[in-house]
């Protein structure tokens, strides 16, 4: 368990980028608009070779606290 404060952000980082097979800098550029926990897709913008793409989102992630 992570301590409430910076950690949590840390974390969350860590868990979205782990469990989306994303890398740092993927993970780094992601905004909040991109996650849509309704389709279960988090849209990633100028990824690998600057490509955009989507990724799935696990169920575990959408319910994210």
């Amino acid at each position: 368990m992570v301590a409430p404060g910076q950690g949590i952000k840390y974390w969350a980082a860590l868990s979205i980028g782990y469990g989306a097979c994303l890398r740092t800098c993927e993970v780094i550029n992601l905004k909040l608009w991109d996650i849509d926990s309704d389709r279960f897709v988090i849209h990633v913008e100028r990824g690998k070779m600057g490509k955009n793409h989507d990724v799935m989102l696990t169920p575990s992630l959408a319910a994210f606290p």
